[in-house]
């Protein structure tokens, strides 16, 4: 793995742990969650770690 790609792997996760929360405490709603995960994932193009975890799932 690459900087470059350890790094963009490092702020998807940490987006989507945002965004996550956002969801949990009812901040975004679960169309928000998913439209926001696509685009998070076509701007970072993460190889593993957040995806193979659950899915992205809340």
């Amino acid at each position: 793995m690459t900087k470059e790609q350890f790094n963009n792997e490092r702020d998807y996760c940490a987006m989507i742990a945002l965004a996550k929360t956002m969801l949990a405490q009812g901040v975004i709603n679960e169309q928000d969650f998913t439209a926001l995960e696509h685009k998070l994932s076509e701007q970072y193009k993460p190889v593993a770690s957040c995806l193979q975890e659950d899915g992205g799932a809340p």
